[in-house]
């Protein structure tokens, strides 16, 4: 990623940081508004330790866009895991598409072109890694 990308991820981010638990709240109900059967692997899940956990793997990444070679490893193991959450690698492409329609929503007016497209070039780079993870774990 381009270092002007990486200042304007890491600088939404910290504005998002203050309401993350709303923010996780409205990623779910878009992802789950998407596509109703990516709910059921959650049926039994702690919603609030969720929404906990993806701010923390979000938090992860943006505080590490620097180093990307630090984020390889976490990444692929994320992919790995959800090799057996019953999600197909279609799936992924709903999570980005939700996890960029939260932030426009949530940054609104602070929101910009910019921002999109550095988000998009962020997300591009968790889904390579996430992708091999889960490739990978799938092909054992």
């Amino acid at each position: 990623m381009k270092e002007d990308d990486v200042a304007l991820v890491q600088e939404s981010w910290a504005q998002v940081v203050p309401i993350a638990d709303t923010a996780m709240k409205q990623f779910y109900c878009r992802l789950f508004d998407a596509d109703a059967g990516l709910a059921k692997p959650f049926a039994d899940t702690d919603m609030a330790s969720q929404r906990s956990h993806l701010a923390s793997a979000i938090n992860l990444v943006v505080s590490n866009l620097h180093q990307p070679e630090t984020l390889v490893r976490p990444l692929q193991d994320l992919g790995a895991r959800h090799a057996s959450y019953r999600v197909a690698e279609r799936d992924f492409d709903l999570v980005g598409e939700a996890l960029l329609a939260t932030l426009a929503s949530g940054l609104a007016d602070h929101w910009t072109d910019a921002h999109l497209n550095a988000w998009a070039a962020a997300w591009q780079t968790i889904l390579s890694h996430v992708l091999v993870g889960f490739q990978t774990q799938r092909a054992a």
